[in-house]
Parts: structure tokens; sequence; C-alpha cells
């Protein structure tokens, strides 16, 4: 069954009416919260895969900046397409080709639209507002659920409504090491929104907590809220964001330098496939292929 404009299948009708948002899903019940694999590529792909990342132009410009509201200290691209982006010009654009092996590997065949990250997220130094204990215990990116959907312009003319993913995919590349914290925490959609529980200074459940590590993959189901719990190094107390990685194996000579800033041991990276089901009636309003602005995806947003 999906939710959005009805009442979720696990929510009491009473509940729903206090908390519902206007995004469909298309989970249905039987639908797992998460799911991890262990070294999901074979370590010769994963490596490659991670060296053409890390060495990535698109990682060291401007237009890397900031992914969104919810994302201020990360940094990274994005792309946004359908099947026929898919078919097109994912293989051949000379931004997203490198990441062909990551999309083949995880795409799920039920879906027909897609967004695709390259995230990095920085941890800032003890000095910086993370140290306090207050940062320290709250979320480093607040609770969400993933719509960021690629429609034309007409779509909203055309009534097309927003929807969540279908599923989630997140595979860590790189991180610090000596890595404490930093877990993608889940809830299941049948709950009431984090954020309105502490609104209510009620205690937020987490009902999965998983930890990043190299060549970890991460499938979670797209209508479930996520965030990611504060994390250190060193015994010093810094912030990321949700799509958090672990380090698999060394840099080339073209990589980051692991000493600037975006490629230092205070920073994070790691690949996400948002993956949707768009019904018919709306597919033909979804972007064919787009690189997407960070200052346009932060207008997007993220759920709440």
């Amino acid at each position: 069954g999906s939710c959005g404009e009805h009442a979720h299948p696990n929510v009491p009708e009473s509940l729903w009416k206090t908390y519902a948002h206007p995004w469909k899903s298309t989970c249905r019940n039987s639908d797992p919260l998460v799911v991890v694999q262990e070294g999901f590529l074979p370590p010769t792909v994963f490596a490659a895969l991670r060296s053409a990342v890390l060495s990535h132009p698109r990682l060291s410009s401007s237009d890397s900046d900031s992914l969104g509201a919810s994302f201020d200290a990360t940094f990274g691209f994005i792309a946004r397409f359908n099947l026929e982006g898919a078919k097109d010009a994912l293989p051949t654009h000379p931004v997203t080709a490198c990441l062909l092996p990551f999309f083949q590997a995880v795409r799920d065949s039920r879906c027909n639209a897609f967004v695709l990250n390259v995230l990095g997220c920085r941890m800032e130094a003890s000095g910086d507002s993370a140290s306090s204990k207050e940062s320290r215990r709250a979320p480093v990116v607040d609770w969400h659920r993933d719509a960021t959907l690629g429609l034309t312009a007409a779509a909203h003319m055309a009534g097309v409504k927003p929807q969540l993913a279908h599923q989630v995919c997140v595979l860590y590349l790189s991180c610090p090491q000596a890595l404490q914290g930093g877990r993608l925490l889940l809830r299941s959609p049948s709950r009431e929104p984090a954020r309105q529980l502490r609104r209510q200074r009620h205690v937020v459940d987490v009902d999965a907590a998983v930890s990043p590590a190299p060549n970890r993959l991460v499938r979670f189901r797209g209508d479930a809220e996520h965030a990611v719990e504060a994390f250190s190094q060193g015994g010093l107390a810094h912030r990321s964001e949700t799509k958090a990685a672990q380090s698999g194996g060394g840099p080339t000579q073209q990589e980051i330098d692991l000493t600037t800033p975006k490629g230092s041991p205070t920073w994070r990276i790691s690949l996400v496939l948002e993956q949707y089901r768009v019904p018919p009636g709306s597919y033909d309003y979804t972007v064919e292929f787009e690189l997407v602005d960070p200052r346009d995806y932060r207008r997007d947003g993220h759920s709440e």
C-alpha cells in the first residue's frame, strides 16, 4: 500500500492526520527498513570507482559546494535522470560516466527515475560549534525523507505531485580513520516524525543504526526518516551528514590531496542513489538528464 495523500496503513487515521505529509510513498508494508551488504563491489571494481571519484574534477570545483539546506558542511555534485537519461546520457556525460558501475550495481529494475549524488561531508575541528555538548548529542544532519525527484517545469501545472524515493542506496567510499559515531540512523515510516516529537520534548526512538565502513552498501526504504548522529575522531567532536563513508584503499597521485580541505581526514565521501517508481501519468514530466545546481537543490529540500 502507498501513503502520502492517503492514510499510512501502519498508522491510526487519527494519528496520521496529525502529521501527514503530501508526498507519496511507493513502498510496501513488507519492504525491510534497511539491508546492509559488506564487500559490495569486487575489490578491483571498488578501488577503480573510489579512485575515479576522489580524482573527479567536480570535487575541487566551486560548483560542488553545499548540497542542500540540511547539508551545509557538504560538497559534491548531483545528477537527476529517468530511464532515457540512464541509457543515453549517464554513460557518456563526462561528469557521470565514471559512476556507471555503481548505478548498474544498485539499480532497482522496478524504478524509472533517479537522483545520483556524490557526497562529501566535513568534520569540524574541536573549536567549532560542534564541540559543545548539545551539538554532540544532536544529529549532525537532521531527520528527513528523500524527495528530490527531477520534474520538468510543466509538472506542477499538470498536477504532478512530488513523491518520496522508493529506495535509497548508499555506498561508502572514504572517511577518516579512527572514526567514532557517525552512524546512519533510521526510523520506521509508521512512526511520528522526529521533529514533531522533539517539539513536544519526547524521545526520538531509532529503529536501526548503521556505521560507515569501506565498500559497505546500505539500502533503505525511501519513506524512512533518516539522520546521522554526531561523530568524533581522536576524541574531538565533529559534524558530518547522512551519506557518509570510510576509506577503502590508498589514493593515487591524481586523487584529492588528503591534506587539502575537501580531501583531508576531516571529510567523508560516499555515493548515493535515490530511486523512484513514477507512475505512467507522471513519468512524461520527469527530467531526462540534468546536473543540478546545489543552490537549486537546497530549494528542492527534503521532507520533515
